[in-house]
């Protein structure tokens, strides 16, 4: 019996852990809502709720008269892109098994083009953060952050960004409030990454590269996060004016 508090949530919940454990295969039909009903003990209404989830999160597909069906892509990760919010925190709740590794901490110059965008002076004293986000033992998202280091006066950087497992983490630790994270959206091939992401150099990888503000609007951050396309997707919500 599922519990009355948002009970469509915890119904949703359920049915994507079935989907992504395989209970539910790719492109197969989904029990009908008065199947779902009966087994939750609750109204078709419920049902239909948790059904719309899902496939606002891009795990179902329904068809009028047809019924409910596991997307093709139901095995990615879906983020909607005007969320800002941890890739960590993303993955997790996507039901994944998630480690953050740091890879790299290197202090160098901030040249032209970063310092520009985070307001500067050229070749000023930065830091970089490599780090890599895998995902039930696969690479998924490799990830490059740039501060300038008078933002990070006597702070232990490596400590400190280990123990909050993303970006986002690091600067709160720190006494910052990230607020947005403005950004472009390409997609580029591998390359040099091709090895870190286990694929070949001509993979198709799609790279989100901004800056994080805080809520004065000071640039923190200028960062490059390169996700598997097979694996991670995004989702965008457009409103006409």
């Amino acid at each position: 019996m599922i519990r009355k508090k948002s009970r469509y949530k915890n119904i949703s919940e359920e049915i994507r852990k079935r989907i992504i454990e395989g209970v539910y295969p790719s492109e197969s039909r989904l029990p009908t809502e008065s199947e779902f009903a009966s087994e939750f003990t609750v109204s078709r209404g419920t049902i239909r709720e948790a059904l719309l989830l899902l496939e606002d999160e891009g795990f179902i597909v329904r068809m009028r008269g047809s019924g409910s069906f596991v997307s093709r892509h139901a095995g990615k990760i879906v983020s909607g892109i005007e969320n800002l919010e941890s890739w960590t925190e993303t993955i997790v709740k996507a039901g994944h098994k998630v480690v953050d590794q740091v890879l790299s901490i290197d202090f160098l110059p901030l040249e032209r083009e970063v310092a520009e965008w985070l307001n500067v002076p050229v070749r000023s004293p930065g830091i970089s953060i490599r780090s890599l986000r895998i995902a039930d033992d696969y690479p998924l998202i490799y990830a490059e952050d740039l501060i300038p280091s008078s933002l990070l006066i006597n702070a232990d950087v490596w400590k400190v960004r280990e123990s909050t497992h993303s970006i986002l983490g690091f600067f709160e630790k720190i006494g910052y409030a990230p607020q947005k994270f403005v950004t472009t959206l390409q997609a580029v091939n591998a390359n040099q990454l091709a090895s870190i992401m286990n694929v070949e150099p001509v993979f198709p990888l799609v790279l989100l590269e901004g800056v994080l503000y805080d809520t004065d609007h000071r640039p923190l951050s200028y960062s490059c996060y390169y996700f598997r396309s097979d694996k991670y997707r995004f989702s965008m919500v457009r409103n006409k004016r």
